[in-house]
């Protein structure tokens, strides 16, 4: 996995994150004290979603490094909690630090499908000696029909998933302008909910590799 964060010795990781954090916790305490300060407590709502694309940021690397999240490959990510597998894909931090290392033949777009799709293979490779239990996840990336096709069930996002893809609004705007490399405004009722369970996941390797297969293809033709 080409990821410039992850390659660095582990005590540097650590290190970074643990420095970003600080300057971060102080740009943020100073914006919030300067706004009070010169009363303009509004200025705070206009600042709430840029301390969520931080706070991502932050909690990315700090999950790695704890091991709550595992990255299968640059953007797919996994977070085990209470039996249950979470998928989360694209997140703006692994696109600043893997993207730079992409295929140069390919757009962001099409290197990020490739690699979610290795990540999918990762994960089923190491599913296959595991008992069966659910996954779930929400992406933009899986037409409504490629869903169905791969097994994943679709259902519409429940309220606090709803909550979470509204206050990380910004995260999902500059997530989604650097995939297609343009501004985009995403809507949030294409962002769809996927479940599937480990053992079906496995039954639908052969779609992914396939898949893989077709995408590496018509890129080489371009």
């Amino acid at each position: 996995m080409k990821h410039s964060f992850y390659e660095l010795p582990r005590a540097r990781q650590w290190t970074l994150s643990i420095v970003f954090a600080i300057l971060g916790a102080v740009l943020i305490l100073s914006s919030v004290f300067l706004c009070m300060y010169f009363l303009q407590p509004w200025l705070l709502l206009l600042l709430i979603p840029l301390y969520f694309v931080f706070a991502q940021l932050l909690d990315i690397p700090f999950g790695h490094l704890r091991g709550t999240l595992k990255h299968y490959s640059p953007m797919l990510i996994v977070q085990p909690i209470s039996g249950t597998y979470y998928l989360h894909t694209t997140t703006l931090f692994d696109q600043l630090f893997a993207l730079p290392h992409k295929d140069p033949k390919l757009s962001n777009q099409q290197q990020i499908l490739i690699w979610i799709l290795d990540g999918f293979l990762a994960l089923i490779d190491d599913l296959k000696e595991q008992p069966d239990l659910p996954i779930v996840g929400t992406t933009h990336f899986l037409s409504l029909r490629r869903a169905q096709k791969l097994g994943f069930t679709i259902r519409a996002a429940d309220p606090v998933s709803k909550f979470i893809l509204i206050i990380n609004y910004l995260n999902l705007v500059l997530s989604m302008s650097i995939t297609k490399g343009h501004l985009r405004f995403p809507k949030l009722n294409q962002v769809r909910r996927f479940e599937i369970s480990t053992t079906d996941l496995i039954r639908q390797e052969p779609l992914f590799r396939a898949w893989r297969m077709q995408l590496i293809r018509r890129t080489q033709r371009t």
